[in-house]
């Protein structure tokens, strides 16, 4: 893939945020995780982790999303959304991956609670994502 300049940059996501408004729904999901994920790749962990909620609450959350979500939420630090995100993943896989993901998500959550006086961290909510 290409590196972008600047500018280029700055007219895709101009043109992303149209589409976003002017779209139709597909368009708009589309829209958001192309933006995430130029996002993320200019360490804007932050936006492109709220497109990805927007979509989840879009209706457009499934395994990927929550995965892309727990990376997302690695790079800034904050294991417990990270561990969360992770474990609504897990409900979107398949019985064999989803036992295997959900011991990952275990093994995550048991490290994190050694360090945080032994709260677990709790599971996505609807009330978790912004409105």
């Amino acid at each position: 893939m290409p590196v972008r300049q600047c500018g280029e940059d700055e007219q895709t996501i101009a043109r992303l945020s149209r589409l976003i408004l002017d779209g139709d729904a597909e368009a708009r999901i589309a829209a958001r995780e192309y933006l995430a994920g130029l996002f993320e790749r200019r360490g804007e962990f932050d936006r492109a982790a709220g497109l990805l909620i927007l979509n989840a609450r879009a209706g457009a959350g499934g395994a990927l999303t929550f995965l892309w979500l727990e990376r997302l939420y690695l790079a800034q630090g904050d294991g417990r959304l990270a561990a969360r995100a992770a474990a609504e993943a897990a409900k979107y896989l398949p019985p064999r991956t989803r036992k295997a993901r959900i011991r990952s998500a275990l093994r995550r959550m048991r490290r994190l609670l050694k360090g945080d006086g032994g709260r677990a961290p709790a599971p996505l909510v609807p009330s978790d994502v912004p409105k």
